[in-house]
């Protein structure tokens, strides 16, 4: 019996050593499996990151595309009025000293004429340029080379 006794003894120490190390093989394969998970999951993190970023950047790309257009067309009509504005500052500048040129000949030549007014005549043959004369000096002859040739009476200020 102890043979029997010794037997079972070593199958015990034996089924101890085989526990232990099927415990050792089972908590390393257990912890072989945690580890790989883990990197398993960094792995996929950093893949959802980066798509989240790839995604964000075309988010970026298509919301900048979107804009590029009106913003283009914007600043086209900006340029668009400050040029229209340029060119009306510029014609009324040349308007402006045209009208006061105008205004200077006009004041040189009262100065020069003694005050003789210009106007519009009805004739027979249409409407013709002529001068208010003062009719007390109308059988005269003014400086030896003007006379007056024609009277016209001069057009309504109505008919204009």
């Amino acid at each position: 019996m102890s043979r029997i006794l010794d037997l079972a003894k070593q199958f015990e120490q034996a089924s101890k050593k085989e526990l232990e190390s099927t415990n050792e093989i089972v908590q390393n394969a257990i912890k072989q499996h945690e580890k790989n998970l883990i990197e398993q999951l960094q792995y996929a993190g950093s893949n959802l990151a980066e798509n989240i970023q790839a995604e964000q950047a075309k988010l970026i790309k298509s919301t900048v595309r979107m804009y590029r257009l009106p913003i283009i067309i914007a600043l086209m009509i900006l340029a668009l009025i400050a040029i229209t504005a340029g060119v009306l500052t510029w014609q009324s500048k040349n308007a402006y000293q045209e009208m006061i040129a105008w205004e200077h000949s006009a004041e040189i030549a009262k100065e020069q004429s003694g005050g003789i007014k210009l106007s519009t005549c009805q004739t027979n043959k249409g409407i013709k340029p002529c001068v208010a004369v003062d009719k007390d000096l109308m059988d005269k002859t003014w400086g030896g080379n003007l006379k007056i040739i024609e009277v016209h009476e001069p057009k309504s200020k109505g008919k204009q």
